[in-house]
């Protein structure tokens, strides 16, 4: 099933029936697009979607998504690096409501740990699915 929203083509996985505006079971459209000015930017890939939804599954908890896409303006409000991959819409800040950023880090390095960009920060988490290997 294919999901237009605000212009943007978003492909969830086929064998998924999906209430409208949600990308995955438990992510909806809204959650990814810029808190500065709400731009969907270029759209959520599947692959960071998949990850999300792997770290609920392994959780149990909700993923609160802090920041998707970002648009140039708030990326560097917020003084996010000149090449973040939130320009590019293929990243995301998360914070568990039952488990900490340092145990959410754990789990991703553990399950990729040869690909992804995977940053720790006190309250949250950076996941974005770039093809190598990048942590801080």
């Amino acid at each position: 099933m294919e999901v237009w929203i605000d212009g943007v083509l978003y492909v969830p996985a086929e064998s998924e029936d999906l209430p409208e505006g949600y990308l995955s079971p438990h992510f909806r459209a809204e959650e990814f697009t810029c808190n500065h000015c709400g731009s969907a930017g270029p759209g959520v890939p599947q692959e960071l979607l998949d990850v999300l939804e792997e770290v609920r599954d392994w959780a149990g908890c909700p993923v609160v998504i802090n920041s998707g896409y970002r648009c140039p303006t708030h990326n560097a409000n917020v003084g996010g690096a000149p090449q973040s991959k939130h320009l590019e819409g293929i990243a995301a800040d998360i914070r568990l409501t039952e488990v900490p950023s340092n145990r959410v880090a754990d789990h991703l390095e553990g399950e990729y740990p040869d690909r992804y960009g995977i940053g720790r920060y006190d309250s949250f988490t950076h996941i974005d699915v770039r093809p190598t290997k990048a942590r801080w």
